[in-house]
C-alpha cells in the first residue's frame, strides 16, 4: 500500500534509522525490512542522512510518479510561458530537493 504522506496527519516515518556502522553488519536484515513492509530504511553517517534502503517495486513507483510529475510541470510551464508568470523547473526541482533534504535531517533526529 501506497502511503499519502500529504494528507496523512501523522508525520512521516521511516522504517528504522540505522547509522553506517551498525548497517554494515546488518544489511539483510534492513534490506529484508524495506522489502518486507515496503517503507525506506534510512542509513546515516554522524548523524546526517546518507542513504536510503528501498523496496524496488516502491522505486519504481516513485520513479513513474517522479517522471508525471516532471512532465506535468513540463506542461504547465510552456502553457504559462505567453504570460510570462514561470518559474522554472530547474528552480523547482531544486527547491523540493532541499525540501527532502531538510526532512530527512529532521527524521535522522
Amino acid at each position: 500500500m501506497v502511503r499519502d504522506v500529504m494528507s496523512d496527519p501523522e508525520p512521516y516515518r521511516p522504517a528504522a534509522v540505522v547509522p553506517m556502522g551498525q548497517a554494515r553488519g546488518r544489511l539483510p536484515s534492513l534490506v529484508d525490512l524495506a522489502r518486507r513492509t515496503r517503507d525506506p530504511v534510512l542509513l546515516t553517517r554522524g548523524g546526517e542522512p546518507v542513504v536510503v534502503l528501498v523496496d524496488a517495486r516502491e522505486w519504481a513507483l516513485v520513479s513513474r510518479l517522479a517522471d508525471a510529475m516532471e512532465a506535468a510541470a513540463a506542461e504547465v510551464e510552456a502553457a504559462e510561458v505567453p504570460r510570462g508568470d514561470t518559474v522554472p523547473l530547474s528552480e523547482v526541482l531544486a527547491e523540493l530537493a532541499e525540501d527532502e533534504a531538510a526532512e530527512a535531517r529532521r527524521l535522522a533526529g
